[in-house]
């Protein structure tokens, strides 16, 4: 499956997400630092936004038990740092 994503703001080219980009059930993939950017690099991750504060989007990432749907799941949200998430498209 390829990764689809609504839109990524670069800027000096970096991806500049902000906390306020991001609300509770939005489809995320984390793009590592190292990543550079790679949306299909091995070591991306896809997960759902829980909750977000002034400083982190808090992301429950998929896993080897349970693929996120909702960001209600019972499991420990990784607190992200924005500009590491993209939006991926609603069903996408």
């Amino acid at each position: 499956m390829g990764v689809v994503v609504d839109e990524v703001k670069v800027t000096n080219g970096k991806i500049t997400m902000k906390t306020f980009d991001f609300d509770h059930g939005d489809k995320v993939r984390y793009i590592p630092f190292h990543a550079y950017g790679d949306v299909k690099h091995k070591d991306c991750e896809n997960g759902v936004v829980s909750s977000v504060n002034s400083h982190f989007v808090f992301v429950k990432y998929n896993n080897a038990m349970c693929i996120m749907t909702t960001g209600d799941e019972a499991y420990t949200a990784a607190a992200t740092k924005p500009e590491d998430l993209i939006k991926q498209q609603r069903g996408g």
